[in-house]
Parts: structure tokens; C-alpha cells; sequence
């Protein structure tokens, strides 16, 4: 590590450009430059030059999602594609609520509660801890109504989608496939793009978006607001 130069931390950094993608050496470059700096603060190594890793410049990984955004006709083909019943439920969710498949995957039939409107309701617990509660729409409450479990008091604490998460993708790629996008790049966080693009394309307050998608800073949710082409300021602008 004494002999380890910027100059040295550069041209790994670059090797590993080779091999990996920019958000992977970036990550990687990151966390090297996180341990020196604890090794500096605990003074765990004598004679450590100063940090290398911090002198590397690094490219930033390029936004994607873009590129993976489906328009309304694609998701409705996709959605039509999957699996009757518990796929095509599951991914129906997933689009209509935003929620990540790590949050679909573990609702259970106790997270869900009717409201004082008459509204049906779902708990979704996210990253770290936090939990928030959206709206189910009527049409996909009757999707779900008809799923094995529902109303059965024995089967409160089952969770509704019982597979992993390594089954949820296999079962959208291969429905996919079957619409006609199988050179797509597909996954179930693109339905959450697909949700947050297409609301706020339909006129949806970026606030709400916020918190339905659960983002923690109102930026990561206006970030969706460029990734496709639309009405902006010039649109006002009067000709001169």
C-alpha cells in the first residue's frame, strides 16, 4: 500500500473500466478510497502516503433509464403477456403503485386495509426501514381480490407473490419475449420508471409522485421529469 501512487490508482481504475461498467469502477474506486481514509483515521498503517484514490478522475456512469423507458402501449402489451394470475398481478402492481419487487415481493395480505373512503390501501415496507402506504386502484383490487389467500384469516401473515426475486425477473422477460420487446432491456424496476414517467407525463404533481415512489429528496423524483421529450418552458415563450 506505501508504494501504491495516484498515477497507479488511475491505470487500475482504467483496467477496470475494461471489465466493468462505470457505475461498478466508480463504486469500487469509492469504497478504496473510504478504507484509506479509515485507515488514515485510525492510523492502522505507518507511513501511508496520501490517499491515491481520491486524485482519480472517474467517468460518470451514464443515465440509462431513458433508454429503458416503455411507452403506454408497450407496457399494456407486457402486462398482457404475463402469466395470467399471480405473474400478470404482480407486474400489474408493480407499474400501478411503483413500488420496487423487493417491496411487492414482501406484501403480505395484512399490509393491505380498506380506508374510511372505501378505498383499498397497501403497507409496502422500503429501503431501510421505511414504510409508506398507496393507494390500490379499483381495477387492480379486483385483480387481486380473486388471487389464492385473500379473505381467508389463516392466510393473513402469507405473502401474496411467494417466489424470489430471481423468479419475478425470469417470469417479465419471458413475458417480454412474448410481446414482441425481447431486445428490450427489461426488469421490474423499469415498470417503477415506467410509473414515475408516465404520471408525471399525465400531469401528476411531482410532489405526489415523491411520495408514492417513496424517494427520500423531491431531485430523484424530479430527475424523471428529462427523460423523455415533452413540453417545456420554450412552449410559453412568445415568437420574436
Amino acid at each position: 500500500m506505501r508504494n501504491l501512487t495516484p498515477e497507479t490508482a488511475a491505470a487500475l481504475y482504467d483496467q477496470w473500466l475494461t471489465r466493468y461498467s462505470p457505475a461498478t469502477a466508480a463504486l469500487t474506486c469509492a469504497a478504496l478510497s473510504s478504507f484509506w481514509r479509515f485507515l488514515e483515521r485510525r492510523r492502522l498503517v505507518r507511513g501511508l502516503p496520501p490517499n491515491p484514490w481520491q486524485e482519480v478522475r472517474r467517468r460518470r456512469p451514464r443515465d440509462r433509464r431513458a433508454e429503458r423507458i416503455l411507452t403506454e402501449a408497450e407496457v399494456r402489451a407486457l402486462l398482457a403477456a404475463a402469466s395470467p394470475h399471480r405473474d400478470a398481478v404482480l407486474f400489474r402492481f408493480c407499474y400501478y403503485t411503483g413500488a420496487r419487487i423487493s417491496e411487492a415481493l414482501g406484501v403480505r395480505w395484512e399490509h393491505f386495509s380498506r380506508g374510511q373512503d372505501g378505498q383499498w390501501y397497501c403497507t409496502l415496507y422500503g429501503k431501510g426501514g421505511k414504510t409508506r402506504t398507496v393507494a390500490i386502484r379499483p381495477s387492480l383490487w379486483a385483480s387481486l381480490a380473486t388471487l389464492p389467500g385473500w379473505g381467508e384469516p389463516a392466510h393473513r401473515r402469507d405473502r401474496v407473490w411467494p417466489i424470489t426475486r430471481k423468479t419475478a425477473w425470469a417470469q417479465l422477460r419471458r413475458a417480454a419475449a412474448r410481446a414482441g420487446l425481447g431486445g428490450r432491456t427489461i426488469s421490474p424496476h423499469v415498470l417503477r420508471h415506467c410509473h414515475a414517467t408516465h404520471a408525471l407525463e399525465h400531469g401528476a404533481a411531482l410532489p405526489d409522485v415523491q411520495a408514492q415512489l417513496g424517494h427520500a429528496r423531491l431531485d430523484t423524483t424530479a430527475t424523471y421529469l428529462h427523460l423523455r421529450p415533452g413540453r417545456r418552458s420554450e412552449a410559453v415563450l412568445p415568437e420574436l
